[in-house]
C-alpha cells in the first residue's frame, strides 16, 4: 500500500509537489511554454538526483567509518548497507535503461517489437544510438505521446499487463520488497512501522473518467515524451530517497555510544525544500549525540554554497534558540525566488575544556539549499480551453500544497458558483473573463495565488435538420409537411437546445421562386398546400431562420432540400 501524505519525508513531499504542478499545467494545454517548463523541471530533478546520491554517499561514508572502528559489531549492518546500495543502483540503471529505449523509439522508431521484447543493455545502446546522451531540449519529438504510449501502455487498461509500464510497476514493487526484507532478521518493528519508501504503485482514481485506473495507465497513457522523462527522474529521486531512508535506519540501529565525538557530523534537516514566496523556510540544525546541557554556537552565512571557517565565524550570524533541546531551530525569510543557499559552522566545546581558545572547540561545517517559488494556482476548464457565453462552464481550481477548502475563487465579467475545487463559470457580455484564486493561510491572512485569462465565445450556431435530413438532401413531401425545423447542435460540448421562432420558405419551380413567411418551427397550412403541388425535383429553401437559446435570439444559416 502507498504511504499517506503525513508519513512522507520532507524531501519526498517536495518531489511529489513539483511533479503535480507540472502535470496540472500539462492538463491545461501542451504549449511551448509548458514543454519548456517540463524541461526545466527535468533538469532540476536530474540535479536533485545527483544531490541525493551525494548525500547518500555521505551516509555510506559514515557507516564505513563505523565499520572501520568496530567491524565485529557493525558487520551485519554493513553487509545490509552493501545490499541496499546494489539494489538501489540496479533499480536506477533499470529506469535509465527504459528511459533510453523510450527516447530512441520516439525520436526515430525501431522495427523491433519493443512492447514484447526486453532489450539487453548492449542492444539498447544500439537502438538508442545518438539519442542516449542527448539533452531533452534537443529532442525533436518531445511533445509526442503516441510512441511513448505504444511502448509503455499500448492498450491502456484494456490490457494493463502489456507494455513496459507494467514491467516498471512490477520492478518497483520488487524493489520495495527487497529493501523491506533487509530488516527481516535485524529489526522486527519494520513490519509494523513501515519505512517511508514512497514509490506508490496502487491503482489511481481518475476523476476525469470517474473510475479507478492502473498506475501505469494513469502515468503513461497519452503522456508526452518530456512528461515521461520527468516521471522517470521523479521515480529515480524516490528510489534515492528510499535508499537514504534505509541507510539512515541502518545507521540508527548502531548504538550512538559507539561513535567517537571527533566523527560527529553537523546535520541540516529542512521542514521542506520547496516553499512559496513569502513563506518562511524552516530547518533543524543538529549534531548527533550532543549533550542537551551544552548548547553549541551555530553560525550561518546566507547566500553561499561553501565558505571558510574564518569567514563564517566573522561574517555569519549567530542563530539564537531559547528553547534548545539538542537541536537549533533555524528560520529564514528570503526575498525573491529561486534556489537559496547557506553555509555554517556548529561550534562545540571539547570535553574537559573551559577556555576560549579556538583549540578548546570542535567545529562542524554544514551547508544546505532550498527553493523559493512564486505562488502558483492551477486553473483548468474541464471541457474546453475557452468559456462559452450563456451557459455554465465547469472549471476545476486547485493550488499545490493548499486544501481546496481554503481557496477563494472569483471571476471578472462572469458569475461563478460552486466550491471544493469544482466551479461553474457563466461569462457576461465581454470578450474575456479572468479567474482569480486566493488562499486562506494558517494565520488567517489571505494570499493571492494566481489568475488565468479565458477567451469568451458564443456557442456555435445550430444546424437545421428536418426529419433527420440535412441541407442538400432529398426529402419526401410527407416528411417535409409533418416534421418541424429542428436546430441540431451535433457534437457540441454542452447540452443546450435551441428552438426556431420564425422562418421563410422559398419554393422554386422552373425559373419562378415564391416566398412564404411563418412563425414557429413548423410549416403553416398555406406552406403545406404549396408543398402538395410540387413536382419531383423541385427545390424548397428555408431562410431568415430565427432561433432562441440559452444565450438569447440569433439568426442562423438557411437550408434547402430537393423534393424526392
Amino acid at each position: 500500500m502507498g504511504n499517506s501524505p503525513g508519513s512522507l519525508s520532507p524531501r519526498q513531499r517536495m518531489i511529489n509537489m513539483m511533479y503535480l504542478v507540472l502535470t496540472a499545467m500539462l492538463a491545461l494545454n501542451v504549449s511551448k511554454e509548458v514543454l519548456n517548463a517540463f524541461i526545466v523541471v527535468n533538469e532540476g530533478l536530474e540535479q536533485t538526483n545527483e544531490n541525493f546520491s551525494n548525500k547518500t554517499n555521505m551516509l555510506y561514508s559514515e557507516m564505513d567509518k563505523q565499520y572501520a572502528l568496530d567491524s565485529a559489531k557493525v558487520k551485519k549492518y554493513y553487509e545490509k548497507r552493501l545490499k541496499a546500495e546494489k539494489i538501489s543502483q540496479d533499480m536506477v540503471e533499470y529506469i535509465k535503461h527504459l528511459q533510453n529505449i523510450v527516447i530512441a523509439y520516439t525520436e526515430e522508431g525501431d522495427t523491433t517489437d519493443l512492447t514484447t521484447t526486453w532489450l539487453t543493455p548492449d542492444e539498447e545502446k544500439e537502438v538508442s544510438g545518438e539519442w542516449r546522451e542527448k539533452p531533452v531540449s534537443l529532442l525533436s519529438n518531445r511533445d509526442n505521446y503516441d510512441a511513448p504510449t505504444h511502448l509503455m501502455v499500448p492498450d491502456g487498461d484494456s490490457n494493463p499487463k502489456k507494455g513496459y509500464g507494467y514491467k516498471l510497476k512490477n520492478r518497483i514493487e520488487s524493489f520495495k520488497a527487497e529493501m523491506q526484507s533487509l530488516f527481516d532478521d535485524i529489526d522486527t518493528t519494520v513490519q509494523t512501522n513501515k519505512l517511508k519508501l514512497g514509490l506508490n504503485t496502487d491503482d489511481v482514481f481518475n476523476r476525469f473518467e470517474g473510475k479507478e485506473v492502473t498506475w501505469q495507465t494513469y502515468n503513461f497513457y497519452h503522456s508526452v515524451l518530456v512528461a515521461d522523462l520527468v516521471l522517470f527522474n521523479k521515480i529515480i529521486a524516490e528510489v534515492r530517497n528510499a535508499e537514504a531512508d534505509v541507510v539512515n535506519r541502518l545507521l540508527s540501529m548502531i548504538s550512538v555510544t559507539d561513535f567517537k565525538f571527533d566523527d560527529v557530523q553537523a546535520k541540516v534537516v529542512p521542514k521542506s525544500n520547496y516553499i512559496i514566496s513569502g513563506d518562511e523556510y524552516q530547518a533543524d540544525i543538529f549534531v548527533a549525540a550532543i549533550s542537551k546541557t551544552q548548547q553549541p554556537d551555530v553560525y550561518v552565512l546566507e547566500g553561499v554554497d561553501t565558505a571558510s571557517r574564518k569567514r563564517i565565524l566573522e561574517e555569519g550570524k549567530i542563530v539564537q534558540d531559547t528553547a534548545y533541546d539538542g537541536m537549533i531551530d533555524y528560520i529564514a525569510k528570503p526575498s525573491g525566488t529561486g534556489e537559496k543557499s547557506f553555509s555554517g559552522i556548529v561550534k562545540m566545546r571539547k570535553p574537559g575544556r573551559a577556555g576560549d581558545d579556538p583549540e578548546d572547540f570542535n567545529y562542524y561545517p554544514f551547508s544546505s539549499s532550498y527553493i523559493v517559488a512564486q505562488p502558483t494556482a492551477v486553473i483548468s476548464a474541464t471541457k474546453v480551453n475557452v468559456l462559452y457565453r450563456g451557459v455554465d462552464n465547469p472549471v476545476e481550481v486547485s493550488a499545490p500544497g493548499i486544501a481546496v477548502a481554503n481557496l477563494s475563487v472569483s471571476a471578472s465579467n462572469a458569475r461563478i458558483k460552486g466550491g471544493g475545487g469544482q466551479y461553474q463559470v457563466r461569462p457576461g457580455g465581454g470578450n474575456k473573463t479572468v479567474v482569480n484564486v486566493s488562499a486562506r493561510q494558517d494565520d488567517g491572512s489571505t494570499r493571492q495565488m494566481g489568475q488565468m485569462e479565458f477567451r469568451v465565445k458564443r456557442l456555435p450556431d445550430p444546424e437545421i435538420v428536418i426529419a433527420g435530413k440535412k441541407s442538400g438532401d432529398r426529402i419526401r413531401k410527407v416528411e417535409l409537411k409533418g416534421s418541424r425545423l429542428f436546430p441540431s447542435m451535433g457534437d457540441a460540448l454542452f447540452n443546450v437546445s435551441y428552438k426556431v421562432t420564425r422562418f421563410t420558405m422559398d419554393v422554386t419551380v422552373g425559373q419562378n421562386t415564391q416566398s412564404y413567411n411563418t412563425t414557429g418551427d413548423r410549416l403553416s397550412s398555406e406552406m403545406k398546400q404549396i408543398v402538395n403541388r410540387l413536382q419531383r425535383g423541385a427545390t424548397v429553401a428555408f431562410k431568415n431562420i430565427q432561433v432562441v437559446g440559452p444565450d438569447g435570439k440569433r439568426p442562423i444559416s438557411g437550408v434547402f432540400y430537393t423534393i424526392q
